[in-house]
């Protein structure tokens, strides 16, 4: 939206918007305190759910002008990490769930079966 043209302060105030309630509450100081005078980076250092690098990006941001740019490389590094995320957590899931397949078949097919062995007992 910056490199667009749009204000800080509508940029903020639409991202803001777009949010779930939980995160809205977390992230409304960060506007305020933009519309209050302070940089970026000091908005965004108050809130503890940011990480320190992205407040540098966003500082090293501000300093050079290039605001739009680094949101952009920010947006691009968390896509990046959510994606080795996403890969870890399907190695992990996947052999869970082929255990517990492997369980359910192995619960069908004893109830199946421990009848006829029973009935096979009588004769």
């Amino acid at each position: 939206m910056l490199s667009t043209g749009v204000h800080l302060q509508e940029a903020l105030a639409l991202a803001e918007e777009m949010l779930p309630r939980l995160l809205r509450k977390r992230i409304a100081p960060v506007r305020k305190a933009v519309d209050s005078g302070k940089s970026l980076r000091e908005a965004y250092s108050m809130v503890p759910i940011f990480s320190p690098m992205f407040v540098k990006m966003i500082a090293l941001g501000e300093s050079s002008g290039h605001l739009s740019s680094s949101f952009a490389r920010i947006g691009t590094q968390n896509q990046e990490s959510l994606k080795k995320i996403m890969a870890w957590a399907n190695t992990l899931i996947e052999p869970v769930l082929m255990i517990l397949i492997a369980f359910g078949v192995l619960g069908f097919l004893l109830s199946m079966y421990l009848p006829l062995f029973k009935m096979s007992e009588r004769f």
